[in-house]
């Protein structure tokens, strides 16, 4: 009986590093193809159907939280408009 309980649980444990590891290569692969998608947007002249694109009105509201030292509110503005990293968005926030 311990010795099924124990095949079982190293079965389970192979089982979830594999599907670990195919969902990390599932992950990456999205990211590379959301890339090259948002730079087939902006060379043929849609940046609005960029994943990144944020209107004028949303960017100039994010230059006025900055403006007024309220960087945090102007990062989590940036996220949730653009569902953005913390980092991707402090970035973002930074250079404008």
């Amino acid at each position: 009986m311990s010795d099924i309980l124990v095949s079982m649980l190293v079965f389970a444990f192979f089982l979830g590093c594999f599907s670990q590891y195919e969902s990390s290569k599932s992950e990456k692969r999205y990211k590379m193809l959301e890339t090259k998608y948002n730079a087939l947007a902006l060379q043929t002249g849609h940046p609005e159907l960029a994943t990144t694109f944020i209107s004028e009105q949303d960017e100039a509201e994010i230059k006025r939280l900055k403006a007024q030292g309220k960087m945090v509110e102007a990062v989590k503005l940036a996220r949730s408009l653009r569902e953005m990293s913390l980092t991707d968005a402090k970035q973002y926030v930074d250079q404008l």
